[in-house]
């Protein structure tokens, strides 16, 4: 798995990390329990239709919780031309 790589920043007394774009999908579908599928699919749509990385991406999304929800993910694109 890759290493995660965010950066912390401090904002009006608290410390916050912040994380790149890719790891921020991942973690919507780490939690797509919580937050609601239909939530997590709608970002990892916004994701595909901007800027992206999908190296990154994938080596992000190599994790056991995450991979096997997230197969079918990647099967749309190739499907469609890559376009959603």
């Amino acid at each position: 798995m890759m290493s995660v790589r965010d950066e912390t920043v401090k904002r009006k007394g608290y410390v916050l990390r912040v994380y790149d774009r890719e790891r921020t999908l991942c973690e919507f579908f780490r939690m797509r329990l919580q937050i609601g599928k239909d939530t997590a699919l709608e970002v990892f749509k916004q994701y595909m239709a901007g800027k992206k990385n999908l190296q990154k991406l994938y080596e992000y999304a190599d994790t056991p919780r995450i991979k096997r929800y997230w197969n079918p993910m990647w099967r749309l694109p190739c499907e469609q031309g890559g376009k959603y």
